[in-house]
């Protein structure tokens, strides 16, 4: 609840990031249909499917109150290495983008992540808490 008395002009200063897969042919998640009582299977209530799910893409990204922020494809499983990496590409220029748009100092910036391990491991936390505030949802 620490920023629950936050401004709008606080929250402005958030860039927001999170991880995705996007999957080619649905989700991961089990998915159901209804149908009524005596009622056929139609052909829109069968979702296809591909074996092997047909492959997927991971891909980092941020977002600002300017605006969509830099993206990136992970290749491989995402490590407290590749993070960093991350970090200090397109973070940089999230940042960046983002602090010209609103007018801005760097250090006015919030970066907010979900507290995943990856995040929060000795060098990603002191290097980027050194840099801008970090909040964790």
């Amino acid at each position: 609840m620490a920023h629950k008395d936050w401004t709008i002009d606080d929250w402005k200063r958030v860039v927001w990031s999170d991880e995705t897969k996007i999957n080619i042919f649905n989700s991961d998640e089990r998915t159901w249909t209804w149908i009524r009582s005596g009622e056929s299977l139609k052909p829109h209530h069968v979702k296809m499917t591909v074996k092997h799910g047909g492959g997927n893409i991971m891909l980092w990204s941020a977002i600002t109150y300017a605006g969509v922020g830099w993206m990136c494809k992970i290749n491989g499983n995402m490590d407290k290495t590749l993070y960093k990496e991350i970090l200090e590409d397109e973070l940089e220029r999230t940042i960046e983008y983002g602090t010209n748009k609103l007018g801005l100092e760097r250090h006015q910036v919030v970066f907010q992540h979900d507290n995943d391990p990856k995040h929060t491991v000795g060098q990603n936390t002191s290097q980027t808490s050194t840099r801008f505030d970090v909040i964790v949802f």
